[in-house]
């Protein structure tokens, strides 16, 4: 059963999934001294970082809201 409602899967402590309606945005941890943060993932491309999970997740929030996620990408 699909659900539009957004998921949450976190497959390893600096991996998750949010999925819904079909659509997937994954969130990797990036350890870089200096540069570190969440990068933000649409079809295997950076889209954005933030330095911190919680900005993270409202940007991949907004950005699977949005009207289509090709152009993010």
């Amino acid at each position: 059963m699909m659900t539009s409602s957004p998921v949450w899967f976190f497959q390893t402590p600096r991996r998750l999934a949010l999925k819904a309606g079909g659509k997937a945005i994954a969130l990797v941890y990036l350890a870089v001294p200096g540069a570190g943060g969440w990068s933000i993932r649409v079809d295997g491309r950076d889209v954005s970082r933030h330095p911190d999970l919680v900005s993270a997740q409202g940007a991949a929030l907004a950005l699977l809201g949005g009207p289509d996620l090709a152009h993010a990408a």
